[in-house]
């Protein structure tokens, strides 16, 4: 007696499932939690092992090296050279200023007037998500074609804009961060319209009968009620400079071509190429690892601090 009270402490049957029930759950939860421990913990725990071993030698045996791969990033002369290190910076966190403060308030405005049921709304949904549907490999043949040299439409409309001929060396990161605005903010409108969708209607009504306007509308309404998926977005948008590296891969190479353009190589183009081009996956753990110390505890404040700026709303 004393023994089925201890298993069912340590069981409990809280929703009275029989067995057979269980046995389903716990079949839908191996295949899923298997991934998880293999590809998530053990990956990631043999890349923070290689980020303090190194292979001098090329003999494909690690060595023990402690935080030397660490001292290589701070040595930015021998690393990368001083004015690399700095594009690489520029270019990552550029990336984060056009994806927060022009992409995002882009997909805002767009779904708040998709949500408004303006004339022809789902053609311009279809529109929208169409370059999250197609494959990204024609999306960056389709957009270099536009920035040909000769005959591209948006490189002579950025040469007349600019006032002088558009090229890839001087004005790499502005091509990306237009192809970052133009075939990204569409996924980030729909998800945001969807949330406005669920705004209820009678909450809309009642303010439009006291005279409230859109733009009271859009902000005092609108806005508090989808924060939560707002505040998502920004702080997936937040993570943007430790993590892009689609954009510059599709566009130029894998490299980012960093010898041949001052903008379009990023922080996790240059680990990829560490890894793969130069194999030294001992540096990229390391890099990848200097990147965490500061991306992770920067995303939970962001997120904090974001839930203070409107409380959470129940409707």
């Amino acid at each position: 007696m004393q023994k089925d009270k201890f298993w069912k402490k340590l069981f409990p049957n809280k929703y009275k499932n029989p067995w057979s029930v269980k046995l389903f759950i716990v079949c839908l939860l191996i295949l899923p939690l298997t991934i998880f421990f293999v590809f998530t913990i053990y990956g990631n725990f043999g890349g923070l092992i290689q980020a303090f071993q190194a292979d001098p030698n090329g003999t494909g045996t690690p060595e023990w090296v402690g935080w030397d791969n660490f001292k290589t990033f701070f040595d930015w002369d021998m690393m990368f050279g001083k004015d690399k290190v700095w594009n690489i910076i520029a270019n990552s966190f550029g990336y984060l200023f056009v994806f927060m403060f022009i992409s995002v308030p882009i997909s805002v405005v767009c779904s708040f007037f998709l949500y408004k049921k303006v004339p022809l709304s789902k053609a311009i949904v279809v529109i929208l998500f169409m370059p999250n549907i197609l494959p990204l490999s024609i999306l960056a043949i389709y957009y270099n074609r536009l920035l040909a040299t000769e005959g591209g439409v948006l490189a002579q409309a950025l040469s007349f804009l600019l006032g002088t001929e558009f090229d890839w060396f001087t004005h790499g990161n502005l091509a990306l961060y237009i192809y970052t605005v133009y075939f990204g903010f569409g996924y980030n409108a729909i998800l945001i319209w969807g949330a406005m969708t669920r705004i209820p209607e009678e909450i809309v009504e009642s303010a439009n009968l006291d005279g409230a306007n859109l733009f009271v509308e859009f902000w005092n309404i609108t806005i508090p009620i989808i924060w939560p998926t707002m505040s998502m977005v920004l702080v997936l948008s937040w993570m943007v400079p430790f993590t892009v590296f689609n954009q510059p891969l599709m566009i130029a190479g894998e490299t980012g071509n960093p010898n041949g353009s001052k903008g379009t190589i990023t922080w996790s183009l240059y680990v990829m190429d560490i890894i793969k081009n130069r194999q030294n996956p001992y540096l990229g753990s390391a890099l990848s690892i200097l990147a965490t110390l500061i991306s992770l505890p920067s995303t939970l404040l962001i997120q904090k601090a974001l839930e203070k700026v409107f409380p959470m709303v129940e409707v």
